[in-house]
């Protein structure tokens, strides 16, 4: 079952990574050169940084967590798993507020 468990964590490494390098690819095609990272509650954007930051943070932060998810014990592994997620989840909404701006 072990070997099992880590081929899981492999395909799940891949179809994230995967994920990742389209999602930081069409960013950098769709996304404004200036990126709104924060909106107010007024609807206004509050913050924003370069595009190449608001893609690269996403990205490190879901590589290292997809690293983690391979290279750690069981504890930390769901807490790679979680990372990789929420890199994901921060380039969908990045490019969702973005698009067309």
């Amino acid at each position: 079952e072990l070997g099992g468990v880590l081929k899981m964590r492999k395909i799940l490494f891949a179809v994230g990574m995967a994920a990742v390098v389209i999602l930081a690819a069409v960013s950098w095609f769709v996304l404004p050169e200036t990126v709104a990272v924060q909106i107010g509650l007024d609807g206004k954007v509050s913050n924003t940084m370069p595009k190449l930051l608001a893609i690269t943070v996403p990205t490190v932060i879901s590589v290292v967590g997809g690293i983690m998810s391979l290279k750690t014990n069981d504890s930390r592994k769901n807490k790679g798993i979680a990372l990789l997620c929420i890199g994901i989840i921060i380039m969908l909404v990045t490019i969702f507020v973005n698009f067309n701006r």
